[in-house]
C-alpha cells in the first residue's frame, strides 16, 4: 500500500520550534498515502493542512478513474531495452537516476557526523525530500520503479536504516516535535512510497533490518497511537512498509523470525476499525498476515475465520466499484492475499464454501487482464485441494470454460499459461499416456499416500484413472527399464524458481560436464509446456528441487513438485536460500529429507562434489554415448550458459556475491567485475596499498572484516 498525497512541500529550514510540520499532517499523509496508484494531490506550499483536505482528497482519489491494467506488474523486470526507449523519451528522469549516486554518496559522507550528532543534516534531509517529490513529479509506475530500483543499489535501504535508528534512539524513544520529527515523517513518506513500487528496495529493506524497526513500533504505540496523531502516523506507516515489504518472498524469513508478529498484527485487525484516521490498519494487518503467517501458525487463522471474512468482504466491494479498489486495495492485491491464504488446506477449504468462487469467476469473465491472472491464479492453488477440484468442475463449469476460452483464444502469454495451469490441475493429465512402473522398493499405490502429505496435495496422477494398469509386482527385470524408458536414457530434472536461474544453470552445466543427462527449463513454464515438465518428471531418475521461500510461494513449482512427488520420483533438495526451512505443502513432501546447501558461493565446488556422489550413475550418458558425444565435438549437446568469470561480473552481481558475505559496508555493494580483479592483482603486487585501501576507501576497519573479505576474494577463480 503506497502512495502518500503530494510531495512536502515546506521550505526546509535549519532546526526551529516555529517551523513545526502541521500536526495533521501526519493523519493526512497516513490516510491518503495508503491509496495506491491514486493520482497525486499536490499539498500547496507553506500551507497547513486541515481535515477538510483529507476528505477531499480522499474523494478525489475514489473518482480518479484508475485502471490497473496501466500498471506494470509489481514482479516484473524490466529490460534494458525498455530502460532505453523511456530514458529517450523521459531525459530528465535519467538525468534524476544518474545524479541518485552522487546525492547517496555525499549523504553516506556525513553519516558519522550525523551519527555523534544525533541528527540529520539539512543536505541529507534534502536528499530525501527530493527524491520523495520526485515519485509525484513521476506518475508512471514503471518511471517510480526505476527510481526505487536505483535506490536500492545505491545503499539507500541501508542509509534510511541507520538515520531512523540516529533520530528514534535505536527505535527506543522518538523526539516527537521540531525538526528531528520532520526528518522522520520525510523518512518515513519515503520508504512508505518507493516500498510500494520496487521491490529491490523491499529486499533491501529487509537485509538492512529496518523492517524490524517498523515492527517494534507497531509494539510500542499499540495502546497509545489512537490519542496521538503522530504515532497514528507511525503505526500506520510502520504497517504500510510491513506489507508492501511482505509481498516479497524474500523477506517472509525476517517476518517469521519476529516475536509475536502473528499475534501483533491479529491485534491491529481486529481492534484498528474503530479509529477513523487509521482505520485502513485493519485490513492492512489483515492482509499481511496472509503472506507472513506459517503453517504452524496457522491455527490462529482457522481458529477465527474473520480473516477470511475480512478480505473476502474487501474483494466484493471492490468489485463492486468502477475503479474495483476498497479502502484502497484493488481487487487484485486483496486476491493475492486470498491466494496465499489458500496454500493450507484448511483455509482452501473456508475460503471456497464462503463463496469465493462468485468472484472469481467474475474477474475471470469481465476485469482486465491483471485481474483474470490472479483470478486464474488463485482457482490453481484452490484446485490443489480434492474437494474444490470437484465442486468447481461439477458445480461451477463455467469457470472451467472460462479458464478454456483464455488459453485458446488470449494472445498474452501470462494469461494463457496461467490458464493452461490451473486447467491441467483440475482436469488432470487425460491427454499424456502414461504407463507408470514403480520400482520394486517402492510399492505405493496411487492414492495410497501418507495421510499428511495428501491433505497438502491434490495434483493428477499420471493415468490415475486407470490405477490399477499400473504394476505393482515389478521383477528384478523391472528395475532397469522404468515407465517403458531405458534406464541408460533417463535424467537428471531441475526444478526450480526464476530467480535463481543463474545457480541453477551453473549446477546444469556441471552435471553436464560430468556426464549427466540434464532436462532444465530455460524459459518460462506455461500453456503446451506443462505437457514437457510432465514428460520430464516421468522421464527422470532424479528431481533436483531449488528450496527457498519463492519455490514454495510458486504454483508452477507446486505443480512440479507435487507431480513428481505421486510419480514416485527420487527427489534432491537443494538449498538456495540461507535459513530457508519448508513448510506447508513443500515441507510435506520433502520430509526429513537431507538437502545440499547451495547458499555459500565459496562452498560450491564441495557441495557440488557431495551432490554428485548422492546421484551416482543415476541420470548419467552410457560411456558409448559420451564417446559419440566427444567424435561428434559435443553437438548434440543442449546448448550451455556459461556463468561469467568473476572479472566480468557487474555491479547487480557483486552485490548478490557481497550479500553472501554479509558485510554491512555499502561501499563494498558498488564494486564491479574489474574492480575486485584490480583489488585481487594488488593484493598480491601492493600489499600496503591494498589494505589501506580496504580501510580508507572501502571502509572495512575491523581486523576480523579485513580477514574476511581478503581469505573471500583470494578463492574467486
Amino acid at each position: 500500500m503506497g502512495n502518500a498525497v503530494g510531495p512536502l512541500k515546506q521550505k526546509i529550514q535549519p532546526p526551529r520550534d516555529d517551523n513545526l510540520l502541521s500536526p495533521t499532517l501526519s493523519a493526512e499523509v497516513s490516510n491518503l498515502t495508503a491509496r495506491r496508484k491514486s493520482s497525486a494531490v499536490t499539498v500547496p506550499a507553506n500551507r497547513r493542512i486541515s481535515r477538510l483536505d483529507v476528505v477531499e482528497g480522499m474523494a478525489k482519489l475514489k473518482t480518479s478513474g484508475f485502471k490497473e491494467s496501466q500498471i506494470a506488474q509489481y514482479s516484473e523486470d524490466v529490460s534494458e531495452e525498455k530502460k532505453t526507449r523511456i530514458f529517450q523519451e523521459y531525459p530528465e528522469l535519467k538525468e534524476i537516476i544518474l545524479h541518485m549516486k552522487v546525492s547517496i554518496d555525499a549523504a553516506y559522507k556525513t553519516l558519522d557526523n550525523d551519527s555523534m550528532n544525533k541528527t540529520m543534516s539539512l543536505s541529507v534531509r534534502r536528499t530525501f525530500e527530493d527524491t520523495y517529490s520526485n515519485y509525484f513529479e513521476f506518475p508512471n509506475h514503471t518511471h517510480r520503479r526505476l527510481i526505487g530500483d536505483k535506490l536500492a543499489n545505491e545503499g539507500a535501504a541501508r542509509l534510511v536504516t541507520t538515520y531512523m535508528n540516529i533520530l528514534s534512539n535505536d527505535g527506543e524513544e522518538y523526539i516527537m516535535e521540531g525538526y528531528t520529527y520532520e526528518c522522520v515523517e520525510i523518512l518515513r513518506s519515503f520508504c512508505w512510497n518507493y516500498t510500494d513500487v520496487s521491490i529491490k528496495l523491499c529486499d533491501e529493506f529487509g537485509r538492512a533490518g529496518f523492517l524490524t524497526h517498523m515492527y517494534n513500533d507497531l509494539v510500542k504505540f499499540k495502546d497509545t497511537y489512537k490519542s496521538s496523531e503522530k504515532e497514528s502516523f507511525i503505526v500506520l506507516s510502520a504497517m504500510s512498509v510491513i506489507y508492501n515489504c511482505a509481498k516479497s518472498s524474500s523477506n517472509i524469513k525476517y517476518f517469521r523470525s519476529m516475536n509475536g508478529i502473528v499475534d501483533t498484527l491479529l491485534w491491529y485487525s481486529k481492534n484498528s476499525k474503530d479509529h477513523p484516521p487509521t482505520s485502513l490498519l485493519a485490513p492492512l494487518s489483515t492482509i499481511t498476515l496472509a503472506y507472513v503467517v506459517d503453517d504452524e501458525q496457522n491455527d490462529l487463522i482457522s481458529a477465527d475465520d474473520s480473516v477470511i471474512d475480512t478480505i473476502l468482504n474487501l474483494v466484493r466491494g471492490a468489485l463492486a466499484t468502477s475503479t474495483h479498489m476498497m479502502d484502497g486495495f484493488t481487487a487484485t492485491e486483496l486476491v493475492e492475499g486470498l491466494k496465499k491464504l489458500a496454500s493450507h488446506p484448511r483455509n482452501s477449504e473456508v475460503i471456497m464454501k464462503k463463496g469465493v468462487v462468485l468472484s472469481l469467476k467474475r474477474m475471470l469473465k469481465t476485469g482486465t487482464e491483471e485481474e483474470k491472472i490472479a483470478a486464474a491464479k488463485a482457482v490453481w492453488v484452490l484446485a490443489f485441494n480434492d474437494r474444490n477440484k470437484s465442486e468447481i468442475t461439477n458445480v461451477h463449469q463455467e469457470v472451467v470454460t472460462l479458464l478454456t476460452e483464455m488459453r485458446s483464444q488470449n494472445e498474452h502469454n501470462g494469461l494463457r499459461n496461467v490458464a493452461s495451469g490451473a486447467l491441467w490441475v483440475l482436469e488432470g493429465k487425460s491427454s499424456h499416456k502414461a504407463n507408470i512402473m514403480r520400482k520394486k522398493k517402492k510399492k505405493k499405490k496411487p492414492g495410497q499416500l501418507p495421510a499428511d502429505i495428501t491433505k497438502h496435495m491434490s495434483m493428477p496422477m499420471p493415468d490415475s484413472d486407470n490405477s490399477d494398469e499400473i504394476s505393482s509386482s515389478s521383477s528384478e527385470e523391472d528395475v532397469g527399464e522404468e515407465d517403458g524408458i531405458p534406464a541408460e536414457t533417463k535424467h537428471i530434472m531441475i526444478s526450480y524458481q526464476w530467480h535463481y536461474q543463474k545457480l541453477m544453470i551453473k549446477v546444469k552445466d556441471s552435471l553436464e560436464e560430468n556426464g549427466y543427462r540434464v532436462w532444465m527449463d530455460v524459459v518460462e513454464m506455461g500453456g503446451s509446456t506443462l505437457q514437457k515438465m510432465a514428460d520430464a518428471v516421468e522421464k527422470a531418475d532424479v528431481v533436483l528441487v531449488g528450496l527457498s521461500q519463492r519455490y514454495k510461494d510458486s504454483v508452477s513449482c507446486r505443480t512440479e513438485a507435487e507431480y513428481a512427488y505421486k510419480c514416485n520420483t527420487d527427489v534432491i533438495p537443494l538449498l538456495l536460500e540461507k535459513d530457508y526451512k519448508p513448510d506447508g505443502w513443500l515441507g510435506a513432501i520433502l520430509g526429513a529429507k537431507f538437502y545440499f546447501d547451495f547458499t555459500n558461493f565459496l562452498l560450491y565446488e564441495p557441495t557440488f562434489h557431495s551432490l554428485q556422489k548422492e546421484l551416482g550413475s543415476r541420470g548419467k550418458r552410457a560411456e558409448s554415448e559420451l564417446k559419440m558425444l566427444i567424435a561428434d565435438d559435443l553437438q548434440m549437446l543442449p546448448p550451455i550458459i556459461k556463468i561469467k568469470n568473476f572479472s566480468e561480473w557487474n555491479s547487480e552481481e557483486v552485490r548478490e556475491w557481497i550479500s553472501t558475505q554479509n558485510y554491512k559496508q555499502i561501499k563494498l555493494r558498488e564494486l564491479d567485475g574489474p574492480e575486485l580483479m584490480f583489488l585481487k592483482k594488488i593484493r598480491t603486487e601492493a600489499p600496503e596499498f591494498f589494505y589501506r585501501l580496504l580501510t580508507e576507501q572501502l571502509q572495512l576497519r575491523h581486523l576480523k572484516d579485513l580477514k574476511k573479505f581478503t581469505e573471500a576474494l583470494e578463492e574467486l577463480i
